[in-house]
């Protein structure tokens, strides 16, 4: 399976997660947020739908070992 293949079917289930998931959006410093995120919707990564859910990096509310579990549940296949 092409990694593309695989990106696209992660977010393709994450979009159908639901709305309340938060962004982390990695940048140097908080005070870069709203640049980034400027950034990241010129080049089409985000939609405006979703700048209310960008949060800084290390203010995402996700559990430790959250982000490896979250993408085995992605990589399972239905």
């Amino acid at each position: 399976m092409s990694n593309v293949h695989t990106l696209t079917r992660r977010v393709a289930r994450l979009e159908g997660a639901g709305a309340h998931i938060e962004i982390p959006v990695w940048c140097d410093d908080p005070e870069d947020l709203a640049g980034t995120m400027d950034a990241m919707l010129k080049r089409g990564e985000i939609e405006p739908r979703d700048v209310p859910r960008c949060v800084f990096w290390s203010d995402a509310n996700t559990l430790a070992g959250y982000h490896e579990a979250a993408l085995a549940e992605l990589d399972r296949t239905p």
